[in-house]
């Protein structure tokens, strides 16, 4: 007489199935996650974890029979192993949501051609006087021309469906971060090509490369992906260009030759950051002011616009990704410049601190300081810190020190990786991914709404457009009352980290693979 065999544990499977189902609903439903942008990673951690508890069950408590339990165990480590052979991550987005390609393939900017110019460079030339060429409608600068996000003048439509933007042309590009500069009919952006880091020109007319720069330099990690992060910076008939590594140029805004390069992280013994260089240049009268690396001994650098030599030294803080800031409070022009842990301001002339504010906490601060008033500046972060207004008081007689103080800290508008648009009385920005409006007398929210992931917002007029993570570009209201979507546009097709750029009836978005100009107009 024999007995049954012992039957399948399926109460047991239905039981942890039952309880990974839980603790998906708690991750996703978690208020405090969401708060501090930790929802996907979480869920792909809790997921991982409950395939390893069904995996467990099978082998080694199911009760199925041992050659159904055997092979199903080889058929997974075979599945696994042939995964881990077969694909790597080439990245991730910025909710941590990780971008498989296959190993076989090399990095995609490797395969990408050399770049030639379409004509030969006009002769050298020298360097055009200071604010030479640079139009009202022009963007030459990370956020346009004041820093702020906002387009000066914009002959953007109301009604994008019934004056809809053409492509005007769409060219292949290689990796990198870096917005677009456009100035004087050029659009100049930072690439990777294999071994190569650039600064490219080319024609805003049709996308011809007018010149192209090399230098032998590559950054690369695995989390942020390869390539220049920062945006090139045109003043006075120069370009200036950051690269990963920290390699500071100067360019012939026509001809791209070179005027002077600096090692800003090599000659100052700073190492660079984890992320990688990311703070763009920023021109100060005839300085060029940057940001440097990870020790917290004197991280501002200020250089000669023309001759490249150091001017001045600052700071008491490692660097963040931020690109400083210039603007006026009580009275007096001043350099703010977000640091790792802290904020403070200095005098543009010679890096002397007016002023400092302790923020410590997140592991990476992007948004750059946005000046609100006379008086007051608004930081913003991600990774549930949020938002605080500053106010700056000057010094109540001579020889005394300035004062700050925080007006209000507001968790409704966590900018990760983007900046939040100062506009009236309101804030827009992406909040953990999020377009969001909060009220600048307090720090409120008004609305939040879509759903945007970590992409990127600019400001024409009365509205917003936003860069999607995902590609798409997105035309807002900026309106306090409400969210309204005005028109939207299929640009691009895979992770857009990049600043767009506005300038004039020229609309230019980019990733790590196309960089595409739209047109109003003939």
């Amino acid at each position: 007489m024999t007995s049954d065999p012992p039957r399948p544990r399926w109460m047991l499977l239905a039981a942890l199935l039952a309880l990974g189902a839980a603790a998906l609903a708690f991750v996703r439903l978690n208020p405090e996650f969401e708060l501090k942008g930790l929802t996907t990673g979480l869920t792909l951690i809790t997921l991982v974890l409950l395939a390893g508890a069904v995996g467990l069950w099978f082998a080694f408590v199911s009760r199925l029979p041992g050659r159904v339990r055997l092979g199903g165990s080889l058929a997974a480590v075979a599945l696994i192993a042939g995964l881990a052979l077969c694909v790597r991550v080439e990245g991730y987005y910025g909710d941590i949501l990780p971008i498989l390609g296959w190993r076989w393939t090399p990095p995609r900017d490797y395969a990408l051609p050399d770049l030639k110019p379409a004509a030969a460079p006009a002769a050298e030339a020298a360097p055009a006087p200071e604010g030479a060429k640079i139009a009202a409608t022009d963007w030459p600068r990370f956020l346009g021309p004041r820093g702020d996000g906002w387009a000066d003048v914009s002959d953007l439509p109301p009604d994008w469906a019934k004056q809809p933007p053409r492509e005007a042309w769409r060219v292949a590009c290689g990796a990198g971060w870096s917005g677009c500069a456009v100035a004087g009919g050029l659009v100049y952006t930072q690439e990777q090509r294999g071994e190569k880091e650039l600064v490219v020109c080319r024609d805003l007319k049709n996308g011809d490369v007018r010149w192209v720069h090399e230098a032998a330099a590559r950054f690369s990690e695995e989390m942020g992906g390869d390539g220049p992060r920062a945006t090139p910076t045109v003043s006075g008939g120069f370009v200036y260009a950051l690269g990963a590594t920290g390699l500071l140029h100067a360019l012939d805004a026509q001809t791209g030759t070179t005027r002077w390069t600096r090692d800003t992280l090599g000659e100052s013994g700073q190492p660079n950051l984890q992320w990688g260089k990311s703070g763009s240049p920023l021109v100060i009268h005839d300085l060029v002011v940057v940001t440097l690396g990870g020790k917290p001994e004197t991280t501002t650098a200020a250089f000669h616009a023309l001759t490249g030599e150091p001017a001045w030294r600052a700071g008491n803080d490692k660097s963040s990704y931020s690109t400083p800031a210039l603007g006026t409070l009580g009275g007096r022009e001043q350099l703010v410049v977000v640091y790792a842990d802290s904020v403070a301001a200095h005098d543009p002339a010679g890096g002397a601190e007016l002023w400092r504010f302790a923020w410590p906490g997140a592991p990476a601060k992007v948004a750059s300081p946005q000046f609100v008033d006379a008086e007051r500046v608004l930081i913003t972060v991600g990774y549930g810190l949020g938002a605080k207004m500053l106010k700056v008081t000057p010094p109540a007689a001579e020889g005394q020190p300035w004062s700050v103080a925080q007006v209000w800290h507001s968790l409704d508008m966590k900018t990760k990786f983007t900046n939040a648009l100062v506009k009236g009385a309101h804030a827009y920005g992406l909040d953990e991914g999020r377009l969001a409006c909060i009220a600048l007398a307090d720090g409120k929210r008004t609305w939040k709404d879509e759903n945007f992931g970590h992409g990127q917002v600019i400001g024409a007029g009365d509205a917003l457009i936003v860069q999607s993570e995902r590609g798409e570009v997105v035309l807002v209201a900026a309106d306090p009352g409400a969210y309204r979507v005005l028109q939207r546009i299929p640009a691009l097709t895979s992770k857009t980290w990049n600043y767009p750029a506005l300038a004039g009836k020229h609309l230019l978005v980019r990733n790590d693979r196309e960089l595409v100009c739209y047109r109003w107009g003939e």
